[in-house]
């Protein structure tokens, strides 16, 4: 491995100029020091606000439903579970190819969409799953979202143990 080697060159500090030793900051100094003090305040205030949330937020454990959940229907109200940015790779890509999907999950059902938000991991299975057994042949189908919402579709019905319980969206859909 070859070595790497920091040359620094000092040179005579003028008398009164900014950065000598000694000497008072200048202007150019004081706008970087506001520039690099501005972006921490930002940093700062993004990860409060966006990312602090999602660590913060936990579950109650009586929240959780049980596997065989019975859903009574809604009087005209509509719930939407989102799911974003799974990604998988298709059957017999070999690494090559890949899906990326988001997808939201609809239904009229009291409680139906409050299943799938306290069993995300058996929603995100079902789901990664589905889209893995489909090969770059099925995807490349000119009806390939409606097969791939239909399937989905009844996976979840399968989980919820009722039929027709949910309408499915592909807001996000790639194959690459």
């Amino acid at each position: 491995m070859a070595e790497l080697e920091v040359v620094t060159q000092e040179t005579p500090a003028e008398e009164g100029a900014a950065g000598a030793p000694g000497a008072p900051p200048g202007p150019g100094r004081t706008v970087k020091l506001a520039i690099v003090g501005g972006a921490v305040v930002v940093g700062l205030a993004a990860g409060a606000l966006g990312v602090a949330p999602r660590f913060l937020h936990s579950k109650p454990a009586a929240a959780k439903s049980e596997p065989t959940a019975k859903l009574e229907a809604k009087s005209g109200e509509s719930d939407v579970f989102e799911i974003k940015n799974l990604v998988t790779n298709p059957a017999g890509a070999e690494g090559v190819h890949f899906i990326m999907a988001t997808l939201a999950f609809e239904s009229g059902q009291k409680g139906a969409t409050d299943y799938l938000r306290n069993n995300e991991a058996l929603v995100k299975d079902a789901v990664v799953t589905t889209l893995s057994s489909l090969t770059m042949d099925d995807l490349s189908r000119p009806d390939a979202r409606e097969r791939i919402k239909t399937m989905v579709s009844g996976r979840l019905d399968g989980l919820v143990k009722q039929p027709g319980t949910f309408t499915v969206y592909l807001p996000e859909f790639v194959v690459q």
